[in-house]
């Protein structure tokens, strides 16, 4: 008789069941292992006419719907951390920033801070930057760090 002997019966069929048992732990743990989205990690500076523009965000959109935004610096740099993988378009977006509200009276509401605020000065940009449909800002993201500076013309 062939299978394992337990305390004088015979078990048949528990290679089979072990097998079996692995190769599903294996299925369910695959994503896990690598086969999930992977990202790169992206920095740069964004110029307009030249000059490193000072305020707004990047943000990257993947072919596979993926997308990642990173704020500009007063000194026009960004760090994105989590950029989707392969083809990309790039949108950018400059804020102006909105006057404080004022209370009955003439006086301002007391300044709270945002995170969400832009940083630096406003500087307008066209507004075909603001789509990546539109913007025509193309790049491919490779995995690993890498320097991609977006450089805006009017």
């Amino acid at each position: 008789m062939r299978g394992t002997v337990v305390r004088g019966t015979v078990m048949r069929g528990t290679g089979t069941r072990w097998r079996i048992a692995g190769v599903a732990i294996l299925v369910l743990l695959l994503p896990v292992l690598g086969c999930g989205t992977r990202t790169g990690s992206v920095s740069g500076t964004v110029t307009f006419k030249g000059a490193p523009l000072s305020g707004g965000s990047v943000t990257f959109h993947g072919e596979n719907g993926k997308l990642d935004s990173a704020a500009i610096g007063p000194d026009g740099k960004y760090t994105m951390a989590q950029a989707p993988l392969g083809p990309v378009k790039a949108a950018v977006v400059t804020v102006k920033p909105s006057a404080p509200p004022t209370l009955p009276g003439g006086k301002e509401t007391p300044k709270k801070e945002s995170k969400t605020e832009p940083v630096g000065r406003f500087v307008p940009i066209p507004p075909k930057y603001h789509e990546p449909q539109t913007a025509g800002l193309h790049y491919t993201i490779t995995s690993g760090d890498q320097t991609i500076d977006i450089k805006l013309e009017p």
